[in-house]
């Protein structure tokens, strides 16, 4: 296995062990990561895909911020 796909393998493990810890009270909501293909993680609230987010950019607060945005945009179009 190549350096740059051990680094990569090392990442992966690291996300799906703090995919909870991660994303904290949003799994509550049904929130998830899932790895869509070799370079995207996609943010999910239960079947429907929220964003893509590319792994080597991504960090947790953007994480958080996507489900926090989702969320208010939510609540925005229920009370309208």
């Amino acid at each position: 296995m190549s350096k740059v796909m051990e680094h990569h393998a090392d990442d992966i493990i690291k996300i799906r062990k703090l995919e909870g810890s991660i994303l904290g009270e949003f799994e509550d909501y049904g929130f998830t990561l899932k790895e869509t293909d070799d370079h995207i993680l996609s943010l999910y609230l239960k079947d429907k895909k929220i964003a893509d987010y590319y792994q080597s950019k991504v960090t947790t607060g953007v994480l958080l911020q996507g489900c926090r945005n989702f969320l208010q945009n939510t609540v925005r179009e229920v009370n309208v």
